[in-house]
């Protein structure tokens, strides 16, 4: 019980933050948010009609990452 109200936490942060227009990456919902499961939580929430993009990236170092962002053009 108090691993899904942990999970609905995480979930409507993350969901604030796209709301905020935010583009976040997992390395920036672990240290805003506090979990490493952004995937997951992008899943979640494209199930509930949000329209998330992902786009990759590649760090300076070139590594490849996908940063999420809430469509705007809608």
């Amino acid at each position: 019980m108090q691993t899904q109200l942990i999970q609905d936490t995480y979930q409507k942060q993350i969901a604030s933050l796209f709301r905020a227009g935010r583009k976040l990456t997992v390395i920036t919902a672990l240290k805003e948010v506090g979990t490493l499961e952004l995937r997951h939580f992008v899943a979640e929430l494209k199930k509930t009609g949000m329209d998330i993009r992902s786009e990759w990236k590649v760090s300076g170092n070139g590594k490849r990452f996908k940063e999420y962002s809430l469509n705007q053009n809608n």
